[in-house]
């Protein structure tokens, strides 16, 4: 795969075996299909980095990065590093995404904004409105709300720094 994709679909991964098929079936399941898949396995011992490597063989898109535990942060940050997207959203290895939910984002992406937040559980229905970043990073060190959670949104490259990632929780 040589083409710069559009998404860089980022999955920590840790000792999830059972839930980890269904998550990444769902990714790969997506209407829109200009996106990479990171599995950072962050050294799993149940068999969660076998399911990795069968899905990166069966799915050009499908990139396997294996570290030793470090926690999600760090895996994140490391699919970050690996990542060739302009745009970056992440999943939880025990969660599923609907099929139109990278659509959905990309289309609120076209909109000429940094940040494209939802809200993890319907992104269909909901009142849209832009933030200053002022306030999204008060509210994100604060953690209030779907704000203070990384994962079901989507960032533009240019707004991750590894400071992100050292936020407590």
């Amino acid at each position: 795969m040589n083409a710069i994709p559009a998404i860089s679909v980022i999955v920590p991964v840790y000792n999830a075996v059972d839930a980890l098929p269904t998550c990444l079936d769902s990714i790969l399941g997506q209407t829109f299909t200009d996106f990479e898949l990171l599995l950072v396995d962050d050294g799993s011992s149940d068999g969660s980095e076998s399911v990795c490597e069968r899905y990166a063989a069966a799915d050009s898109r499908v990139r396997c990065i294996h570290q030793a535990n470090r926690g999600q942060a760090a895996a994140r940050l490391h699919g970050v590093s690996e990542s060739r997207g302009e745009w970056l959203t992440f999943v939880d290895d025990d969660d599923t995404l609907i099929a139109t939910a990278l659509q959905d984002l990309a289309s609120m992406a076209d909109r000429g904004v940094d940040i494209v937040l939802s809200n993890g559980g319907s992104l269909h229905g909901e009142r849209r409105h832009a933030i200053p970043i002022a306030d999204f990073r008060h509210l994100t060190v604060r953690g209030e709300g779907q704000i203070g959670l990384i994962w079901g949104s989507m960032y533009r490259r240019s707004c991750i720094t590894s400071y992100l990632f050292e936020v407590p929780s």
